[in-house]
């Protein structure tokens, strides 16, 4: 095969290539934005987003992106395209297409697992109760429901986030004072 010919071969087969892919994320942004349409109202603590979103951003935690897109599709190749969508959204809009569809343990959505696990709306919630419902999102066999356990795994997400220096001073003195008040009715949900 001469030069011009397997050149020529190699940028059609590229152009093709790409030519199928854009399209083909076209297909899926129109699926997730029909799938992400945002809530009548905000349905994650909002003065706790920053914190949210850098608790994603550690190493040992799944990007939130990715784990929304997990969340949405379960063929690989939708769940890559989701990933890809995603990363182009803003923040605000990913963190809150995840409260909505995520599950958190016996509940989807996060109004509804902050008034399960702790009685109260997700605009109450403390930073430390946020992270543990973000947290039994990734990790749906977390002991959520024994206060004592919940305790030190609560304390355990906080020095993360105060050793990666995401929460202050301030905040972790005061979050680790606060004692978690799980609700005591935990029936299974239909």
């Amino acid at each position: 095969m001469s030069f011009i010919a397997r050149n020529t071969f190699r940028f059609l087969a590229t152009t093709t290539f790409t030519l199928f892919m854009c399209l083909m994320l076209w297909g899926y942004h129109n699926d997730l934005e029909h799938i992400i349409q945002p809530p009548p109202q905000p349905t994650y603590p909002t003065k706790q987003s920053s914190i949210i979103t850098a608790y994603h951003s550690l190493p040992e935690t799944p990007h939130i992106s990715y784990t929304l897109a997990a969340t949405l599709a379960q063929n690989p190749i939708k769940k890559i395209a989701f990933s890809i969508l995603l990363s182009f959204k803003s923040p605000r809009t990913v963190l809150t297409a995840y409260a909505h569809h995520a599950q958190f343990g016996a509940v989807q959505s996060l109004p509804k697992a902050a008034n399960y696990y702790f009685g109260v709306s997700t605009q109450s919630l403390s930073i430390g109760e946020t992270l543990l419902l973000f947290s039994l999102a990734h990790n749906p066999t977390l002991p959520i429901t024994d206060p004592i356990a919940t305790h030190q795994y609560r304390n355990t997400l906080l020095n993360k986030l105060y050793n990666n220096k995401i929460l202050t001073d301030h905040q972790y003195h005061i979050e680790q004072q606060k004692a978690l008040a799980l609700a005591a009715d935990h029936r299974p949900i239909n």
